[in-house]
């Protein structure tokens, strides 16, 4: 997906308008795709097709997660992820992998507001060399800073901050630390030192 927002963070040099004309002539040829496929993210929206065919079967998903849970019951097969029934789905990325949307295409969010509140500790997430953001379900739940000292958390949700250690960082000494101060004990301050 390109937008002018998001183009500098991709390393698109140049005026937008002369980059907006070639992926215009793309466009008319039939290999990128033009349309507002992200809301907030400005009109001006390129990407492949195989990328807004991933994107709408995405929205399928959360769509059909949404209405089970209002429902009470679960949708069949519905588990909030692509994997096993129940089982959330997490991932890992550099902070400055492209496939990271924060920092770039999406402001960071405020970690002691998605936590739940607390004070904030100083600690920002950014798109720094070293650094790590776990999505769980496709929602930012942690940011680790370099060499694992610092973890910013942006959810309140225990479930998800355990699957995002667990599937993030298995078998490694910060996830017996992390688990050592679970979220609920430190609920005043969404920043925990490990």
């Amino acid at each position: 997906m390109l937008t002018r927002a998001v183009a500098p963070a991709e390393g698109v040099s140049g005026r937008f308008g002369d980059v907006y004309r070639v992926l215009s002539a793309l466009e008319q040829a039939g290999q990128v795709r033009r349309g507002y496929f992200v809301e907030h993210l400005g009109g001006s929206q390129f990407a492949l097709p195989g990328a807004v065919d991933r994107l709408r079967a995405d929205a399928r998903l959360v769509e059909r997660d949404a209405d089970a849970t209002q429902g009470d019951e679960p949708a069949p097969g519905a588990s909030g992820a692509r994997g096993a029934p129940g089982a959330p789905e997490v991932v890992a990325l550099a902070a400055t992998d492209p496939a990271n949307p924060y920092g770039a295409a999406l402001a960071w969010p405020d970690p002691a507001a998605a936590a739940g509140g607390g004070a904030a500790t100083g600690h920002r997430p950014g798109r720094k060399a070293g650094a790590l953001v776990v999505l769980v379900d496709g929602a930012l739940a942690l940011y680790v800073e370099r060499g694992g000292r610092t973890t910013l958390t942006f959810t309140s949700d225990e479930g998800a901050l355990h699957a995002a250690a667990a599937g993030a960082f298995a078998g490694e000494d910060l996830l017996v630390r992390l688990i050592a101060h679970p979220p609920s004990s430190c609920r005043a301050d969404s920043s925990r030192r490990i």
